[in-house]
């Protein structure tokens, strides 16, 4: 591609005459050859004049320091042209006019394109432009939300839809996170980030509904139950038992032959004792059974409404090191 790449390679006397050349051939451009629907690495001829008609006006107002129209030129020759010096640019003119974000997206392009395409000069102004944008005029924001279907949004732009996670520059300043998904509690989340740093949140979302919730485990009041009938029961036995040894005892008492030896302890003694620990064992299980039945209706479900999550917490790193540009750049030269 035939162009003016900076003004400090071209004589005065030849930027004069360049800038008058330029400026009447803008309008044939823009009205006899319109842009391709979708602009293509090798355009036809007609498009590729448009291109270079448009990128040399873009290089004059570029040094006439008119950033914003330059801009709009570089802008108007990419629609022709798949090139990566009018993506380099049209960089450089976005950078100059206070559009990082929109700088960084087009530099991108160029690399894409490929870098070998450009020239030494242009690859050290496209390392340089990387270098400012991301030391000096953007930061890097890192999002992750895990619930599916969850539309996540910065600063109202949609971003992406959950689960996923999306890197992405921005300005640096103070920036709001928000997803929002229906039946869950809406997150939002804002952060600071300065020149050359990177944020990376965390999103966070739970269910914005109504539960029903016990006060313990569904079997535990039943174990209560279930370990007073079983005391009751054993208790019920021990009873039983001391009626035999009752009767026993009874007979003892009428047995008057020598053959009737005595007993240790006496059987009435002993069913005594036993009636005594049965009857208690009996009482013990049925209180214990009335309390587990109180706990199994204290513990029926009730409705609770949830609560929305802790809000998510995020981490901000510099992006940018004493030795280099940012960890987290795509770009390769």
């Amino acid at each position: 591609m035939n162009a003016v790449h900076c003004r400090d390679f071209i004589p005065g006397w030849t930027f004069l005459f360049l800038l008058a050349l330029v400026r009447p051939t803008m309008g044939d451009a823009e009205t006899v050859v319109p842009p391709p629907s979708v602009p293509g690495h090798n355009p036809s001829d007609e498009h590729r004049r448009a291109a270079e008609t448009f990128f040399e006006r873009g290089t004059a107002l570029y040094h006439e320091l008119l950033y914003r129209d330059a801009a709009e030129a570089f802008g108007r020759a990419a629609e022709y042209w798949l090139h990566p010096q009018i993506q380099l640019y049209l960089s450089l003119a976005l950078s100059r006019s206070g559009r990082p974000v929109a700088a960084y997206a087009s530099l991108q392009k160029a690399v894409n394109l490929g870098v070998d395409r450009l020239s030494p000069a242009d690859r050290q102004r496209a390392r340089k432009l990387h270098d400012t944008l991301l030391r000096e005029q953007l930061a890097i924001i890192e999002v992750r939300c895990d619930e599916p279907g969850a539309s996540v949004r910065l600063d109202g732009e949609p971003l992406f839809v959950g689960p996923g996670s999306h890197t992405a520059p921005v300005v640096p300043a103070s920036h709001v996170v928000t997803a929002d998904k229906p039946g869950y509690f809406s997150a939002r989340q804002s952060i600071t980030l300065l020149p050359g740093h990177r944020g990376s949140i965390v999103i966070e979302m739970g269910p914005d509904t109504v539960i029903k919730r016990r006060h313990w485990a569904k079997w535990k009041p039943w174990a209560v139950v279930g370990a007073g009938v079983a005391l009751g029961l054993a208790g019920a036995g021990v009873v039983w038992k001391s009626a035999r040894d009752f009767d026993r005892a009874e007979s003892a008492a009428r047995c008057g032959e020598p053959a009737c030896a005595p007993q240790t302890p006496p059987p009435y003694d002993r069913a005594v004792l036993e009636s005594r620990v049965g009857f208690g064992t009996v009482a013990t299980g049925a209180a214990v059974t009335v309390t587990g039945l109180l706990l199994v209706a204290r513990n029926r479900p009730k409705s609770v409404a949830t609560e929305p999550p802790d809000a998510p917490q995020f981490n901000i790193v510099p992006l940018i090191s004493s030795d280099g540009a940012g960890v987290l750049s795509t770009l390769r030269f």
